[in-house]
Parts: structure tokens; C-alpha cells; sequence
């Protein structure tokens, strides 16, 4: 069952870091984006999938020094669990 959720308040690099964690995920489109939302549809585990994707992101760009990265992905992942 597919459903539609709003991520509010992000950042552009926010919202870029959610681009690029959504690619190879086949059960969650982004909708539409403005300036302070992301709407995301999708399927239940599709979006757990994309929060684990972001976790494993957010790690790894800290392993490799790029804190900027890493509190993206960080914040994005936060603001999905919260909207689902």
C-alpha cells in the first residue's frame, strides 16, 4: 500500500542528500519539493529502506571526514522517521 508523506523543513542539501539516497529505490518517488517541504509516496518498507539507506550514508561520510554530509543525511533521516 502506497502512501504519501511530507518532510518538513528541509535544506537544499537536504533535499540533495535525499536525491541521491533515493536512487535504486524502487518503492518510494519523490513528488514534489519547495522550499520547505519534500513529499515522498511510497510503500511502508520502501521508505524503512530509504531511512536505513540514509543511516548507511550518514555513517560512511562520517567515516571519511565529511561532517557536513553526515548532518545532512542525519537530519533528513530524522525528519523521515518522524513523518512516517
Amino acid at each position: 500500500m502506497r502512501s504519501e508523506i511530507a518532510v518538513e523543513a528541509a535544506t537544499a542539501e537536504e533535499v540533495s542528500e535525499l536525491r541521491r539516497a533515493l536512487r535504486g529505490n524502487q518503492r518510494v518517488d519523490l513528488v514534489a519539493t519547495d522550499a520547505e517541504t519534500v513529499e515522498l509516496s511510497g510503500e511502508r518498507r520502501g521508505l524503512r529502506e530509504l531511512t536505513r539507506t540514509l543511516l548507511v550514508r550518514e555513517r560512511s561520510a562520517r567515516k571519511f571526514g565529511q561532517a557536513a554530509l553526515a548532518a545532512a543525511d542525519r537530519s533528513v533521516r530524522t525528519r523521515l522517521q518522524k513523518a512516517v
